[in-house]
């Protein structure tokens, strides 16, 4: 049980420690929107490792933001992020990245770490893309425009309409 209250409090000082760095300098009228990873995938590393604890952390800064709402009156609200595509398409343009090649011990080979854009020429690490990716989610889902499409499976984009029907053409003779 002392394991549990430690871990509990861990993560509530990490959730106070978030809140004083996003809500220093902001006037306390001003809403505060926070995008959390919804981690509702098992993890891929393989060796032993642990999914993020994500949940833990959303219940953390619920609690923590409860306190912010009621000590200073701040509208703060809490976003579940679906992760989907988020490390794999390119933030700058949207496009579906792949690995970029790396030379480690005189082996070149793609890398697990950093993703490279074909379409734009940037490279960045995989999790600085994810999190850019998270906040354009976020911004776009607050703002009214929903997901964008670049994030989206293909079940669940838009259908386009369907094509007319080919009008026969006349042909004189």
């Amino acid at each position: 049980m002392l394991l549990l209250s430690n871990k509990r409090s861990a993560q509530d000082r990490a959730a106070n420690r978030v809140m004083r760095a996003l809500t220093h300098g902001l006037p306390k009228e001003r809403p505060l929107v926070i995008g959390v990873g919804s981690a509702s995938f098992s993890p891929t590393a393989g060796g032993g490792a642990l999914a993020a604890p994500n949940t833990a952390m959303r219940e953390a800064l619920s609690r923590v933001a409860q306190r912010e709402r009621q000590a200073t009156g701040r509208s703060v609200k809490i976003v579940p992020v679906w992760e989907h595509r988020t490390t794999l398409c390119c933030s700058t343009c949207g496009a579906e990245t792949q690995g970029a090649w790396v030379r480690r011990n005189g082996v070149l080979r793609r890398s697990g770490r950093i993703r490279y854009c074909t379409e734009c020429g940037t490279s960045r690490d995989r999790d600085v893309q994810g999190a850019r990716n998270m906040l354009r989610i976020v911004e776009d889902e607050y703002d009214g425009r929903g997901r964008p499409l670049y994030l989206c499976r293909q079940e669940h984009l838009p259908k386009p309409p369907p094509m007319a029907p080919a009008v026969p053409r006349c042909i004189l003779l």
